[in-house]
């Protein structure tokens, strides 16, 4: 059996494959791995979102931000062919791993990504967000499967594109 290469994917960090590999969001605490597929062409991106809107202005690190991150990812796959209506995604994270009662980064985060994905009319086939563990998100391209761990528990399928 072939072993496949894995790509972690750092926080602010985005990724877009078509061979065959796996795509891996590391150690999402409040942070949101934001999964993107297009099933027709095979290919998928994850981007590693650690925080909610905009980046402020001249932030040479965009792709921390919702906003910014989601319009990376979109262009990224865009440039390899993918049409705007061909995309789906999967959010994974934004949990309270500190378990802070007047923590408000991960709903913030959770309401952000949702938001502009409507907005975009890009449909969110699963999530598992939320809780006070944290998760890693994987993508097995070009299946388009879509699997989480939480905590130290063995990785679950999410979705199947």
């Amino acid at each position: 059996m072939q072993m496949r290469k894995l790509i972690d994917i750092s926080t602010g960090e985005l990724h877009l494959a078509r061979e065959k590999v796996v795509l891996r969001a590391l150690a999402l605490g409040s942070c949101i791995g934001l999964v993107a597929y297009s099933s027709r062409l095979r290919i998928g991106a994850v981007a590693h979102i650690m925080l909610p809107d905009r980046s402020p202005e001249h932030c040479e690190e965009r792709g921390l931000y919702a906003h910014d991150a989601l319009e990376l990812l979109l262009d990224s796959m865009m440039q390899a062919g993918a049409g705007l209506s061909q995309v789906e995604t999967c959010l994974v994270g934004a949990a309270n791993v500190l378990k802070k009662t007047d923590d408000t980064i991960c709903q913030r985060n959770i309401q952000s990504i949702k938001t502009l994905l409507e907005q975009r009319g890009i449909p969110v086939r699963a999530t598992v967000l939320g809780g006070t563990e944290r998760r890693n998100a994987l993508l097995y391209v070009p299946e388009g499967r879509v699997t989480y761990t939480q905590a130290d528990r063995p990785e679950r399928l999410l979705w199947q594109f």
